[in-house]
């Protein structure tokens, strides 16, 4: 079994296409950094976190997800705001089913270059009102023990939009914002929630008429913000500090709330232990949430974080020489990074296509594409509902493209994919693909 006392030597990427859910790792030793994402849909035992984050770096956890838990505040851990993610009108994410997935769509996936490790995630079918709930995370590793992350989540759809940031649940620590939030709040339960708290594990509530989960948040203090502003949790000998760009008329909310894992699952504890966290509101219909989230070990390194013109400039120095980042995201999907350092970053030229067969001989699988392609590391399958599938590729040679491993379903002659592994989901053809193919920047 695995002991949450363990310690592994080394950090490294992984992506379990199947399970929707994805870490993008570097570093070893005391330098590991992994940033966790989920986009897994519910299909029970399953919490409303579609597009949540973890981020566990300088030894700890310090973006958190509190787990899973059979304490009366069970509820707490499977709503969507004990998450790091954006709620939309106050309400979690859609139940979703094995006939009505919430499963997300990877759209971008990439863990080879030595500086940056990107993901683009399509999470939109976790509400049913999201015409967008898309998020883009791109981890730069400067150096050993020098690592942030571009967290850029956009928002189309109901009215409200509330992005969630929990720091350590191992650690209360302290919380401090550049900008003041000193306004108290006794609640931010709306008016047709309830605030009442569930007694045990069994007081589910997803509408949150009756226990809703924003009555879980304590001692709340409110202010405004525009533009970038910080907020920094500090912990033993380590900390997070964000970066945060806030549009017009947005508020911003502190609030502490429990932490289970500190109470040691006892329920006479619950309340004993409460870590900080921040929320953002912004209303409207559409959002744009943009941070920089830097790990530091016994004070913050980033001199700075602005935004010149559609680039994000992040500037530190490193060892005695400063240095300018500049992070691209564009609208086309298209990821680039530069680093006055001496290095840069692509995600490389897109190529589309129409899968025609998927052979298979004693252990190996291969898709016969409809025209010759370049190296690539994966492929992103395209099904005609618009859902997704990334598998890593073992060679190209002309049409044909091999996989890693057994891809998990079967492809007729129309196209249409069959499934043999859970869900065990069907989806019509023609089943389609997209490649990225990039180029070698750094040595």
């Amino acid at each position: 079994g695995y002991s949450r006392d363990e310690k592994t030597d080394s950090t490294v990427s992984r992506l379990w296409p199947a399970l929707g859910n994805a870490a993008m790792g570097t570093g070893k030793g005391h330098n590991e950094v992994m940033l966790n994402v989920n986009w897994s849909g519910n299909y029970g035992h399953s919490h409303y976190d579609n597009g949540s984050i973890i981020l566990y770096a300088e030894g700890q956890e310090l973006l958190s997800d509190l787990g899973y838990t059979h304490s009366k505040y069970r509820p707490w851990t499977i709503h969507s705001a004990s998450h790091n993610l954006v709620v939309i009108d106050q309400m979690s994410q859609d139940a979703g089913s094995k006939d009505k997935p919430v499963t997300g769509r990877l759209q971008f996936y990439d863990d080879k270059d030595a500086h940056v490790k990107v993901v683009d995630l399509d999470a939109s079918p976790a509400y049913s009102v999201a015409n967008v709930y898309r998020r883009r995370l791109v981890m730069v590793h400067a150096k050993a023990g020098f690592d942030y992350v571009v967290d850029r989540f956009d928002v189309k759809g109901g009215q409200v939009h509330d992005w969630f940031l929990h720091g350590m649940c191992e650690q209360e620590g302290t919380l401090q914002t550049s900008i003041p939030l000193n306004q108290p709040l006794k609640t931010l339960v709306p008016e047709w929630g309830g605030n009442n708290l569930p007694k045990n594990q069994k007081d589910m509530d997803r509408t949150g008429k009756r226990f809703h989960s924003y009555a879980f948040l304590r001692d709340i203090e409110k202010g405004k913000a525009t533009g970038w502003w910080t907020t920094t949790w500090r912990y033993d000998s380590t900390g997070l500090r964000s970066h945060i760009l806030s549009q017009p008329s947005t508020e911003v909310f502190r609030f502490r709330s429990p932490s289970i894992r500190l109470a040691d699952e006892d329920d006479n504890k619950m309340d004993d232990y409460m870590p900080n966290g921040i929320m953002q509101r912004h209303s409207g219909g559409s959002s744009t949430f943009i941070a920089v989230h830097e790990p530091f070990r016994n004070s913050p390194w980033i001199e700075s974080v602005e935004m010149k013109g559609k680039v994000i400039v992040v500037s530190y120095k490193l060892n005695g020489n400063k240095v300018e980042d500049q992070i691209i995201l564009k609208d086309n999907d298209e990821v680039k990074v530069s680093s006055s350092a001496g290095w840069k970053y692509e995600s490389g030229t897109k190529i589309s296509g129409q899968v025609k067969a998927l052979n298979h001989e004693e252990e190996n699988w291969g898709l016969l594409l409809d025209k010759e392609v370049p190296t690539a590391d994966y492929i992103r399958l395209d099904f005609s509902d618009g859902g997704t599938y990334y598998l890593p590729v073992a060679a190209i040679h002309g049409k044909r493209l091999e996989l890693k491993g057994d891809p998990g379903f079967t492809l007729d002659k129309n196209g249409n994919i069959r499934f043999y592994t859970f869900p065990q989901d069907q989806h019509d053809g023609p089943l389609h693909y997209t490649l990225f193919v990039q180029k070698t920047n750094n040595p």
